[in-house]
């Protein structure tokens, strides 16, 4: 599955043809993701991790943490290459 920008999708159409008009149509269909919204849960679950393992000195709990931390910059890595 990937990720479309439908608003950009839609200007590629005209809305004055049949054509265009069913295209963005179809563009206002498609399921969207609120990626701000992921972010912040992402954000969230990585600070509990990294909570647990001060708590408990667990670096296992800190690469985790850290994981989650990855995966937040890679998105905002994709968010910002759009």
């Amino acid at each position: 599955m990937r990720l479309v920008d439908a608003d950009i999708i839609e200007k590629q159409f005209d809305p004055n043809t049949w054509q265009g008009e069913m295209m963005i149509a179809i563009a206002k269909g498609l399921p969207t993701v609120d990626l701000e919204n992921i972010i912040s849960e992402l954000k969230s679950e990585a600070e509990r991790w990294r909570d647990s393992a001060i708590d408990f000195d667990d670096q296992k709990e800190y690469g985790h943490a850290q994981g989650i931390e990855d995966a937040i910059r890679i998105i905002k890595a994709s968010i910002n290459s759009l």
